[in-house]
């Protein structure tokens, strides 16, 4: 638990993911929001389309988790899962 709502968790982690040092570091950041439901393929499909700026059709979990290790390999990278409730 890194802590409840309200904190400013978000806030600082945008202050972060902006920033010009890490946007040149990490290549490519990802930011994804997670207050949905969890579902795997939808957070897979939404990693994608943050990461190429394209939205992801693919439907079967091979093939995603192919796709999302072609976008990320070799690359150094930043993920941002924001919204993320563990109840």
């Amino acid at each position: 638990r890194v802590g409840m709502g309200g904190l400013g968790k978000t806030t600082l982690a945008q202050l972060i993911y902006k920033d010009e040092r890490v946007e040149n570091h990490f290549k490519p950041c990802i930011w994804v929001c997670v207050s949905d439901e969890f579902d795997v393929a939808k957070l897979a499909k939404a990693i994608i389309a943050s990461a190429t700026g394209v939205e992801c059709d693919l439907s079967n979990m091979e093939l995603l988790q192919r796709r999302l290790r072609e976008v990320v390999r070799g690359k150094r990278y930043l993920l941002v899962l924001d919204d993320v409730w563990n109840e």
